[in-house]
C-alpha cells in the first residue's frame, strides 16, 4: 500500500507539473511571443516599404532623367537646325546661280521638314504630355514661337521659288534665327537646371527615405530585438533556476529513497530481530525447564542467560555469570587445557562438540561434566 500511494503521489506531481508548464508556455506566446512577431513584422513591412518606394522613386527619377537627356539632344538639335536653315538662306541669297541654289534649296526644304518636325516634338503640349513642367518651360516655348513661324515661313518662300533671296526675307532671317537660337538657349539651360532640380529632390528623397529606414531599425531594435534579448536573458535565467532546482528535487529524492530504503532494511532487521527474539524466548522457556545446565553466549563466548539447572549446577546466578567468559569462569585444573581449547576451537568455529571434562563450581568445587555445543 505505500509504495502504491508514492507511485499515485508521483504522476499526481508530474501531471501537475506538464500542465503548469503548458499554461506557461501558453502565456508566453500570448503575451510575449505573438506582439513581439506582431512589432518585427510591423517594423520589416515598414523598411520594405521604404525600401520599394525608393526603388520605385529611383526607377522614375531614372526614367525622367532620360527623357530630359533626349529633349536636352532634341532641342540642340533644333538650335543647330535652325543656324543650318539660316545659313542656307544667307548661301541662296549671296550665290543665286541656279545649280548651286537648286541643291541648297533642296537641302533646305529638307532641313525644314526635320526642323518643323522636331519643334512639333518639342512643342508644349508634346512636352507636358510626358515630362511634369518644374519651371516656366511653356512660357519659353510661347517666347520662341513667333521667331519659329517667322523663319519657316521665310525657309519655306525660299525653297519653293526659284529666284532670288528678298531683302526683307534675309532680314527676317537673320533676326528670326537669332531670336530663335536665344530661346532655344533659354529653353536648353532650363531643361537642365529642372534636370538639375529633379536630381536633388531624388538626393533629398532618398536621404529622407535612408533616415526614415534607420529610425524604423532604430525602433525595431528598441521595440523588438531589446525587449526579446532582455525575455532571453531572463528566460535563460530562469532555466538556469529551473535546472538548479530539477538538481536539487532530484538530490532530495535520490535521499529520500536512500532513506526509504534504509528504513525498509531497518524494518526487515528489525522483523528479524523480533522473531530472533521471539525463538530465543521461546527455546529460553524450553531451556529453563531442562533439568541440565544451559548456557546462551554471544559472539564473544561470553554468557548473555542461564537456566536455573546452571545456577544450581555451579552456583552462579545469572547476575553473577551473564557477561562472564565461560571457559575462564568453570575452569578447574590446568590439566585441562587441552579439553579446554577443544571446547574453544569448537565455540569459535560454530561446529557442534560433545566432550567430557572437569569445571570447577562457585567455592572451588570440581565437578566432571558432558559438555555439549550446538550452535
Amino acid at each position: 500500500m505505500p509504495v502504491a500511494s508514492e507511485t499515485t503521489s508521483s504522476e499526481s506531481a508530474r501531471a501537475s507539473g506538464s500542465k503548469r508548464r503548458d499554461e506557461t508556455a501558453t502565456h508566453f506566446d500570448q503575451c510575449v511571443s505573438r506582439p513581439l512577431r506582431r512589432r518585427y513584422v510591423a517594423a520589416l513591412l515598414t523598411v520594405a516599404a521604404l525600401a520599394l518606394l525608393a526603388q520605385i522613386l529611383v526607377q522614375i527619377m531614372l526614367s525622367q532623367g532620360a527623357r530630359d537627356s533626349d529633349l536636352v539632344n532634341i532641342a540642340g538639335r533644333q538650335r543647330m537646325l535652325s543656324q543650318s536653315l539660316a545659313k542656307a538662306i544667307v548661301l541662296i541669297a549671296s550665290q543665286p546661280e541656279a545649280a548651286a541654289a537648286a541643291g541648297r534649296r533642296d537641302q533646305l526644304r529638307r532641313d525644314l521638314d526635320e526642323w518643323q518636325r522636331v519643334h512639333e516634338r518639342l512643342s508644349p503640349l508634346h512636352w507636358e504630355a510626358t515630362t511634369p513642367a518644374l519651371s516656366n518651360l511653356p512660357d519659353l516655348f510661347n517666347v520662341i514661337e513667333p521667331a519659329f513661324q517667322a523663319l519657316r515661313a521665310t525657309a519655306g518662300r525660299v525653297a519653293s521659288e526659284t529666284g532670288g533671296v528678298a531683302e526683307a526675307d534675309l532680314e527676317t532671317t537673320l533676326l528670326s534665327e537669332a531670336r530663335f537660337v536665344s530661346g532655344m538657349d533659354a529653353i536648353v539651360d532650363q531643361m537642365s537646371l529642372d534636370a538639375a532640380t529633379r536630381v536633388r529632390w531624388l538626393q533629398w528623397i532618398e536621404i529622407a527615405i535612408f533616415v526614415t529606414i534607420l529610425a524604423a531599425l532604430e525602433i525595431e531594435f528598441l521595440f523588438v530585438f531589446e525587449p526579446a534579448a532582455r525575455i532571453i536573458r531572463r528566460q535563460f535565467g530562469s532555466l538556469i533556476e529551473q535546472n538548479h532546482r530539477l538538481a536539487t528535487t532530484e538530490s532530495i529524492r535520490q535521499n529520500n529513497e536512500a532513506l526509504r530504503d534504509e528504513v525498509l532494511f531497518r524494518r526487515r532487521i528489525e522483523s528479524d530481530l523480533r522473531a530472533a527474539h521471539d525463538e530465543v524466548k521461546q527455546l529460553s522457556l524450553v531451556a529453563s525447564q531442562m533439568q541440565h545446565a544451559v548456557a546462551l553466549l554471544d559472539g564473544n563466548l561470553a554468557i548473555t542467560w542461564i537456566n536455573a539447572a546452571f545456577e544450581r549446577q555451579y552456583g552462579y546466578d545469572d547476575e553473577a555469570a551473564k557477561g562472564q567468559a565461560l571457559l575462564p569462569l568453570l575452569r578447574a585444573r590446568e590439566t585441562e587445557r587441552a579439553s579446554q581449547r577443544e571446547i574453544a576451537a569448537a565455540l569459535e568455529a560454530g561446529r557442534p562438540l560433545a566432550v567430557e571434562v572437569a569445571l570447577r563450581r562457585n567455592g572451588g568445587t570440581v565437578v566432571w561434566t558432558e559438555v555439549r555445543i550446538e550452535p
